[in-house]
């Protein structure tokens, strides 16, 4: 544990009455509501004498649906769908009334999500969006959905939304007029036409994205993310003449430079051409929806974490964006994770506290096996060092 720059004599003195526990996931290891309950376990060991709410948080990533669902009383639907490769999967999304309209809500991981495919699977230029569209096309056709969030983020696929349009009943042909598969391999050097006109008709779809970048480019898509998905740099080239092709035969330029086309293998771009989306910042949209600004106003410590924290951080991620709110609110933030690029908090730094798991245990397999103890044991320690009132709190 270490304190940065913002941290006040008066924070670490201060008797926290009521905690805002909220979290995000730890990535391969634990759930934002895991790490939300280890964080509610060492308040309660430490018998500091403090109440706590547990509210997970999100960006666009992997929990997103679950997390807004259950915060809306959703009911969990399971679909046929397809993953990157083209596997037959079962995928989870949401569904319920809010402010009597159906809403369904959903996350690209579920079917072509980077953490579904083994590393040694990884191939871009044959892995397509097609069961993200799978997924919208039961929520409107099975369950009457009038309106659709659809968190995007942690994708195997480098499409730009092709293989998504095509489940919806886009599609792309060559120059004779033969249908082609929608993914960069079947596409490069043979998409002449894309055909719209039997695609099916959509609800509003607003899409929570958690990064800025643009479709084409040196910090586009391919550029950028390719690498970890797999693409080697010759078939970085295959893939960013792909994406070319599509913004050029949908004459849609103004919409591949627009911040957030670049997500998810240009899934972001292609929900705005194909489907009329709107991108929003990911955080904003679960915060709204979980309603934080008020639960800031009712606590006097904000405990957030993340696996893994460093510059990137800074651009849409949930604990950052949650700090921010919370430093608005004039209200002290704890983060606890597993690593951290300690540079990262030397300057300019939302967090008033930071507790790093491998600063504890240092064996990487073994902190990933244990981190929801290391985690009760740095906010046991933390509490449990500090001046603290009479009474202790109730039970998790």
């Amino acid at each position: 544990m270490w304190d940065t720059a913002h941290a006040q004599d008066a924070f670490m003195s201060h008797s926290f009455q009521h905690i805002l526990i909220a979290p995000d996931k730890f990535k391969h290891c634990l759930t934002s509501m895991e790490v939300a309950d280890a964080v509610a376990r060492g308040v309660w060991k430490s018998q500091c004498g403090a109440t706590w709410e547990r509210s997970a948080i999100a960006d666009g990533g992997e929990g997103f649906s679950e997390i807004i669902g259950n915060a809306l009383c959703m009911t969990k639907v399971t679909a046929r769908a397809r993953d990157a490769l083209g596997r037959q999967i079962y995928a989870d999304y949401r569904c319920g009334y809010v402010e009597r309209e159906v809403l369904a809500v959903m996350e690209m991981s579920a079917t072509a999500g980077l953490w579904q495919i083994q590393s040694d699977e990884r191939d871009p230029l044959h892995s397509s969006t097609y069961g993200v569209g799978e997924m919208i096309r039961s929520a409107v056709n099975s369950r009457g959905a009038k309106r659709v969030l659809l968190g995007i983020g942690g994708s195997a696929t480098n499409d730009g939304g092709a293989g998504l349009a095509a489940a919806l009943g886009c599609r792309f042909l060559d120059a004779e007029g033969n249908e082609l598969a929608a993914d960069p391999a079947s596409l490069h050097g043979k998409l002449a036409v894309i055909d719209r006109s039997e695609m099916i008709d959509l609800p509003p779809i607003e899409v929570a994205c958690d990064v800025e970048n643009p479709l084409l480019g040196t910090t586009g898509a391919t550029a950028i993310f390719g690498s970890q998905k797999g693409l080697s740099p010759e078939q970085a080239v295959i893939a960013e003449a792909v994406l070319a092709r599509i913004v050029e035969l949908l004459d849609a330029e103004d919409l591949a430079l627009r911040p957030g086309a670049g997500a998810a293998g240009g899934l972001g771009f292609g929900l705005m051409a194909f489907c009329g989306g709107e991108l929003k910042p990911g955080f904003g949209l679960v915060a709204e929806t979980l309603g934080l600004k008020e639960k800031l106003s009712h606590c006097d410590l904000v405990i957030t974490g993340e696996g893994s924290v460093d510059a990137q951080s800074l651009h849409g991620k949930a604990p950052v964006g949650l700090a921010r709110m919370a430093r608005a609110a004039g209200k002290p933030v704890w983060m606890i994770c597993g690593r951290a690029d300690k540079e990262f908090f030397e300057e300019g730094s939302p967090f008033d506290r930071v507790f790093v798991l491998l600063d504890r245990e240092p064996d990487i397999p073994k902190a990933m096996a244990t981190a929801g103890e290391l985690v009760v044991e740095e906010i046991f320690e933390a509490l449990e060092s500090r001046e603290t009132p009479s009474g202790s709190a109730a039970r998790p």
